[in-house]
Order: C-alpha cells, then structure tokens, then sequence
C-alpha cells in the first residue's frame, strides 16, 4: 500500500534535544535533592512522560510541584539550544511536494511543541498535543494519538508509516497497529525514510 503519511515523534528524531532534556530533568531533580546521572536519565527518562518518571522515583506531591515548576522553566529556555538534524527540512519539503501528509506525535507539552517548532519552522498537517486531551491527558504509549492522526487525515492505517527512537515509539506503533520505524534499530536516521516510501 501506497505511503500517504508520515508520522514523526520530535526529541531525537527531527530535533537533537537530548543533552538539553538531560539538564532540564537534571534540574528539576536537583530542587528537591536528587541526583540524576545521564545514564538514568537515558533509562529512566528519555521518551517517558515527568509525571510518570516521578511516580516511579517516588515524589510526594509538594516534591512534585517543585520539581515540575523548574522542570517547565528550563525546558522553556533551553529551546534555543536545540538543533534540527541534518536533512530535516530538506526531507519536509520534498514529503509535501511529493503529496505524502506529515504529523506530529510527542509527549511534549503544547507550549514546547509551538517554540520548538516556531524556532526551526517546521510545519504539520496534524498535532494532537496529548498533554491537553481531557478529561485527561493521552501521552505515548497510549495509541490515542496515532489514531486520532489516522481518523482526522483520513488515511488508512496501512498507508501511515511512525517513525520514533525509544522503546515508548515502537509500543505506541504496535498498539496502534501502524508500521513503526525505530531509528538506530530498522533506519539509522529520520531522513532514511525518503528511501523506504
């Protein structure tokens, strides 16, 4: 079946974030006394969700608030420090032009996916911004977000192709039933993806 869509998830496939994200979580931990090595931080943090991560480690709901006020605020000022990967827009460009439909699926919060995005101009045809979905919130690996792409750009799940980096991706592309491409595992980078459709 003919590709139609594209499906990108954003820290460490179209955005090389994760040095940034590690002072970021760093920070967050530090203001209520935790250490957090980048060895953790690559285990216990990269492609999950803040809330998630601090369930699991424990915080008490006052730790929580502390840690996600700092959390929120480094994440805001570390955007200038992120770069998009070689190829990225050049690879956007050529999708469009080519008719194939583009999405962006992150567990992200809105006001991070609008500054990333505005800062490298990069453009989707479709953004459910998981953090905001109620009663409550639907982030990665919940296949709500895939889904919902697939319904609202009226495509057919086998003409929709995921492309993510963490064990989180590939699980959301399984229980949402669409091909999941993991790079470093099936391509060795994002725009890899232009010989495969």
């Amino acid at each position: 079946m003919k590709t139609k869509l594209v499906i990108f998830d954003l820290d460490g496939v179209l955005v090389d974030t994760r040095e940034i994200w590690f002072t970021v979580w760093k920070n967050a931990f530090k203001i209520i006394g935790k250490d957090l090595s980048f060895d953790e931080f690559n285990k216990d943090c990269w492609g999950t969700t803040f809330p998630q991560v601090c369930r699991q480690k424990g915080m008490t709901d006052e730790q929580y608030k502390k840690a996600e006020k700092v959390f929120l605020e480094s994440a805001a000022s570390g955007v200038e420090k992120m770069k998009v990967f070689d190829g990225v827009p050049e690879m956007m460009s050529r999708l469009k032009k080519d008719g194939i439909k583009s999405a962006l699926l992150t567990n992200n919060r809105k006001f991070m996916i609008k500054r990333i995005l505005d800062a490298f101009n990069l453009d989707f045809d479709c953004i459910p911004y998981l953090y905001e979905i109620q009663p409550e919130p639907r982030p990665k690996p919940d296949p709500f977000g895939i889904e919902f792409i697939i319904e609202k750009l009226d495509v057919k799940k086998g003409e929709a192709i995921f492309i993510g980096d963490t064990p989180v991706d590939e699980e959301t592309g399984k229980r949402a039933g669409v091909k999941t491409l993991i790079i470093g595992k099936d391509i060795d980078k994002v725009t890899d993806i232009l010989e495969q459709i």
